[in-house]
């Protein structure tokens, strides 16, 4: 967004200089800026500075036709990174988070692990994008293109019931929450839209209480990418339910598939063990009569 591009071009400014010459943008500079960010931000975080950087040297270079000088060796001021998690809410998980989690937030939470959309995306969603007539729910996703690009999610029978419950108590938003506290304009019992941090609470209130550790608001958006993959067996499905551009991006979820292949050999592995092979020879034949 572009107020996360001012926010990473700031930080860029303060580490580097805004007067410093681009001759003198170099690896060792690079290097030094990285030591010293990543001592406040993650790892990621400070990747995503760095690509920004390198994005304008080189428009600089092919469309404002400007001098940037020697190349940078970009493999050696990148972080490695490590592999993204996947952490996937269990049944037996699920069934005491929804025990213990406030009921207006119920909704919200099963939307997230059906359709695996990104928090922000389920927390703003409007009515407008939910169309029962066509059968799709439209969000707009990042994208280079100007404007995004269109994100559709079908409504299956299960979300169509699931909307439905949210129907009539506000006239814009879907997920809503129930104020429990009047205070100024927000009366006891009156519905409003969640804000960005307003579900933290009673979310780790429930994870707490249901003794579920190291599970974030997102991984359900894993929990419903594992969860497709294993009914499907089809990573291109899965690309397409999380609106992945490139389906490298979809292939951390390869492990579910492999775990049911995993499951198919060992039962093979069992079936023909010999000690399964003395038993069937053990066996006695059944007799007419």
């Amino acid at each position: 967004s572009a107020k996360t591009t001012e926010y990473q071009l700031s930080n860029l400014c303060r580490g580097l200089g805004t007067t410093t010459p681009r001759s003198d943008i170099a690896s060792p500079a690079l290097v030094a800026y990285v030591s010293k960010r990543r001592a406040d931000v993650s790892d990621s975080s400070v990747n995503r500075e760095i690509e920004l950087l390198r994005r304008i040297l080189r428009r600089a270079d092919r469309a404002w036709r400007v001098d940037v000088g020697e190349p940078i060796d970009w493999k050696a001021v990148f972080l490695h990174e490590p592999e993204g998690r996947t952490r996937e809410l269990t049944q037996a998980e699920e069934a005491r988070l929804f025990e213990h989690l406030r009921q207006d937030l119920h909704t919200l939470v099963r939307f997230a692990i059906i359709t695996g959309v990104r928090l922000q995306n389920a927390l703003s969603l409007p009515w407008a994008q939910v169309d029962f007539d066509a059968g799709v729910i439209r969000f707009m996703q990042k994208s280079r293109k100007p404007g995004g690009e269109i994100h559709l999610i079908p409504l299956v029978p299960e979300l169509v019931a699931l909307l439905s419950t949210e129907r009539g108590r506000h006239p814009t938003r879907v997920f809503t929450y129930e104020v429990r506290r009047g205070r100024g304009e927000r009366k006891r019992s009156t519905r409003h839209p969640f804000t960005v941090t307003g579900w933290r609470r009673a979310w780790a209130r429930a994870l707490k209480a249901a003794g579920i550790e190291d599970l974030r608001f997102h991984d359900l958006r894993h929990t419903a990418a594992t969860r497709t993959l294993r009914a499907t067996q089809n990573l291109k499905v899965v690309q397409r339910l999380l609106g992945h551009r490139d389906i490298a991006t979809t292939s951390r979820y390869a492990h579910a598939m492999l775990d049911d292949v995993a499951a198919g050999m060992n039962a093979v592995i069992s079936r023909n063990s010999p000690e399964a092979i003395k038993a069937k020879s053990t066996k006695p034949l059944k007799t007419k009569g």
